[in-house]
Formats: structure tokens, sequence, C-alpha cells
């Protein structure tokens, strides 16, 4: 894939006869709408080849199976210098290999592949989105109300201080 991170997603993924197979590499699972289109195509397994190191290796593996299950597909994600694994669309994970710790530098997994249907799939961001509007709407209120009072209260103290008219006694 080259430029645009979603660049690829058009072409994701690539059908043979038995399975909707895609591929991308590395950085691009850190990207949601990369696999968007894909998932709605039928995406069954993704293949995600990656470069990592010590310090990124579980974190960068772990956003990748996030992926995965956000979309309903299976993954491979097989890493140079990181956690390896084999994944299904519910997060399961079929087979994991970690070069740090691991004496044998083979992943052995078997692994369903099929699509899961997930909530995120259909309706996206838009639960984010609502979420982010109702804090809004929270935090204008409080202001609103924050204001109201801090008006009335300076409306009072004005009162306070004013002696009224003068009335005069004869």
């Amino acid at each position: 894939m080259s430029g645009h991170p979603d660049e690829g997603a058009r072409r994701l993924p690539a059908f043979v006869p038995w399975l909707a197979l895609g591929g991308a590499i590395c950085f691009d699972g850190d990207f949601p709408g990369v696999f968007a289109s894909a998932a709605e195509r039928g995406l069954e397994l993704l293949l995600l080849p990656s470069s990592d190191w010590k310090g990124i290796s579980p974190l960068h593996t772990r956003q990748a199976v996030f992926r995965a299950v956000e979309r309903g597909f299976s993954m491979v994600r097989q890493v140079n210098q990181g956690l390896s694994v084999a994944v299904d669309g519910y997060g399961r994970v079929y087979g994991e290999l970690d070069p740090f710790t691991a004496e044998e530098r083979v992943l052995r997994a078997e692994l369903p592949v099929g699509r899961v249907p997930t909530l995120y799939a259909r309706i996206g961001d838009s639960v984010g989105l609502l979420s982010g509007l109702v804090a809004l709407g929270w935090v204008l209120q409080a202001s609103v109300r924050g204001l109201v009072a801090r008006r009335r209260s300076a409306v009072r103290l004005a009162r306070e201080d004013d002696p009224g008219p003068l009335s005069v006694i004869d």
C-alpha cells in the first residue's frame, strides 16, 4: 500500500474461491478506516505482517486484535521482533508467539475464519459521537447555570448594598 492509509481499503478483500482474504502491513492496522469498507465487503481473514520492537510489541498487537474484533474478521499478525498472534473475530486467541520469551520461533494455530457481525461495524463511531455531544451539552448546561447563579448573586448583593429610597419623617 502506498500513500494514504485508506488507499488500500479499496482493494481489500481479495476473493479466492473459498475465502475473502485481505492483506495489509504493520501501521495500516492502526487505522479503523482501512478495514471499514473491506469488512462491509465480507473480509473473513486478514494477514497483517509487521515489524515491532520490544517496547511497543504487546500494545501494537493488541491494537490490531481490537481492529479484528470491531470489524468481525479473523486475523493473523506475524511480527518480526514482537508478539505474533492468530485471533478470530471475537478476539479469541488461537495462537501466540512472543520471540522474547519463546524458545520455539514457529507460530502454529488452527484458526476458524469467517465473518462475525458486530454492532460497531453497523453503527461505527456514532455512539462515541453521541456521547461527546451529550457531554458537551452537560458542560454547556453547567456553564449556563453557573452564569445565572453568579448573576443572581450579584443582583442580591447590589440590593443589599442599596439603602433604597430615603423617607423623611415630619
